[in-house]
């Protein structure tokens, strides 16, 4: 086990079993949000100074490939498809989901009204859920971009739970876990 950490004009991986430094490499910002992809061989890294996001070879620090996500304001989330194919990266209102080997962008996740906080796919990667300070978390269909349902909520930072069955948030100051499930239904109303 492996975790990334940014220091000014660097990213530096430590084992966690040992606590050593494994390596470092430069970057030329401070990255402000680092994730490894689900086989930790790639690492992902944005900086608030920049609007390109970077893929990084976990191993060595060679710079993979770069796409252009444009402004993500003060905050950026982002997180791997369980296939470590796709990346889902969020901008100032929207949620775009990039093919990182072809570096091409498959959608774009419009709707939000407010920056985007917290992304989480389900295991199998069907389902991408965001939260937004809009207050309305919303479940996507990553691709071809298509919205599922909206909800008004005081949550914040939902993430799917391994099964995929939940998606959990806790209350900052009580503690408080609240769960909203998951059930993924061939029968729609409208």
């Amino acid at each position: 086990s492996q975790i990334a950490i940014p220091v000014p004009e660097a990213i530096v991986i430590f084992d966690l079993h040992t606590g050593k430094e494994q390596k470092r490499w430069r970057y030329q910002h401070v990255p402000s949000v680092l994730a490894f992809s689900p086989d930790g061989r790639k690492l992902a890294a944005d900086s608030t100074k920049s609007e390109v996001i970077s893929i990084f070879d976990a191993a060595n620090g060679q710079s993979l490939s770069e796409f252009p996500a444009g402004a993500s304001g003060s905050n950026r989330s982002m997180t791997w498809h369980p296939s470590g194919k796709y990346l889902a990266i969020s901008t100032i209102e929207q949620i775009q989901f990039w093919d990182v080997k072809a570096t091409a962008k498959v959608s774009t996740l419009d709707g939000h009204a407010q920056g985007v906080n917290t992304l989480s796919f389900d295991p199998a990667g069907n389902w991408l859920i965001s939260d937004s300070y809009d207050g309305t978390p919303r479940v996507w269909q990553p691709s071809p971009g298509h919205e599922w349902i909206r909800f008004l909520s005081g949550l914040s930072q939902l993430r799917f739970s391994r099964d995929g069955r939940w998606a959990g948030a806790v209350y900052p100051g009580d503690g408080k876990a609240q769960l909203v499930e998951f059930i993924p239904s061939r029968v729609y109303h409208t």
